[in-house]
């Protein structure tokens, strides 16, 4: 399965949740159970701004085939607006692993404080 492409927009200051379902290729829920995850995204000078795991930010949904992510408003806040790219991986008990989602993130301005 290759990685779908994604390009998404971060409000600077506020809660980004997203929930992302899991499908194998013949289209059944991928049961999650057992699985790890990890997402980052850096920018340009590949600077690590975003660091999400299974164990902290990342829900995984066990049969439901569901990942919920979710980046607080304080890591938004501390975001400079600037490209980022980013892209997300999940590793079964063997050890296989998967992107399944790669693109680039845009962080809107916020001027309320």
């Amino acid at each position: 399965m290759s990685a779908a492409t994604w390009n998404t927009t971060v409000e600077q200051g506020a809660t980004w949740t997203r929930v992302l379902t899991v499908r194998d290729a013949a289209g059944a829920l991928l049961n999650l159970t057992g699985y790890t995850s990890k997402m980052q995204a850096r920018n340009r000078a590949d600077a690590l701004k975003i660091d999400l795991s299974n164990v902290s930010g990342m829900t995984l949904g066990g049969a439901a085939g569901t990942i919920t992510v979710t980046i607080t408003a304080a890591t938004t806040a501390a975001l400079v607006v600037e490209p980022l790219t980013f892209d997300m991986t999940i590793t079964s008990a063997a050890g296989v692993v998967t992107r399944l989602v790669q693109g680039r993130m845009s962080v809107d301005d916020s001027v309320t404080v």
